[in-house]
């Protein structure tokens, strides 16, 4: 399955990266977004060291004793960003539909499919 997903909750300024995307880019000990100069995608990317645009992956997601259902970060800087530039609401909870492109080692995530966490769903497709 090529299909994953990244959420925001900025009312807690928390980002959640489902594992799957993790795994598809080789399971990296840091990763980076990068947005698209026309603001319709974003794309996260495994990362060799800690420098400011990147995050530490917790080894913890790797172990099978502590598999986790997601990978949770405080980023709120980048979350205001992301929330200001998409118009979201302050307080409000987002997800974005991503595709993983594990030959590239890259998660494409379309920012033009976003959708409220706690709307009704529209159809999400990710091909």
């Amino acid at each position: 399955m090529n299909e994953t997903f990244i959420s925001f909750y900025l009312a807690k300024g928390r980002v959640h990266i489902f594992p799957s995307a993790l795994h598809g880019i080789g399971d990296p000990p840091f990763i980076r977004f990068l947005l698209s100069k026309d603001g319709k995608t974003m794309i996260m990317e495994p990362y060799d060291h800690k420098e400011f645009p990147s995050m530490r992956v917790p080894k913890s997601m790797y172990k099978e004793s502590e598999k986790r259902a997601q990978m949770e970060i405080s980023c709120v800087p980048f979350s205001r960003m992301l929330a200001k530039w998409l118009n979201w609401e302050k307080d409000g909870s987002y997800r974005i539909p991503g595709k993983i492109l594990p030959v590239q080692k890259l998660v494409l995530f379309d920012l033009e499919k976003t959708y409220s966490i706690h709307e009704t769903k529209k159809e999400v497709d990710c091909e």
